[in-house]
């Protein structure tokens, strides 16, 4: 998964993994891989690329995820993913 913030408004950690939380409670984490995606080229700070399909899985496709996105400064940032986002995640990965 590629997530891309403002330039120099977002500096995602990428020593810290990518925390998914599911409405029932169980927490998942997926490994920074950006620097093993562009190794040519350094990633900019306000991109993230993590390695989910290993958690895909682990997700049941009905249940709303909540992903908290590492920050090097200021708090995380939090996003509400709807089970239909999961639903085509897990579609792709299967090809």
């Amino acid at each position: 998964m590629r997530l891309v913030g403002f330039p120099s408004g977002v500096e995602f950690d990428r020593t810290q993994p990518l925390t998914l939380i599911t409405s029932m409670g169980q927490t998942l984490t997926a490994k920074d891989i950006s620097s093993e995606i562009s190794q040519d080229t350094p990633t900019p700070a306000n991109v993230a690329e993590y390695d989910i399909k290993s958690v895909l899985p682990q997700l049941q496709a009905e249940i709303p995820l909540h992903l908290t996105l590492p920050m090097v400064t200021g708090s995380p940032i939090e996003l509400q993913i709807p089970s239909t986002a999961i639903q085509e995640w897990q579609k792709i990965s299967a090809r």
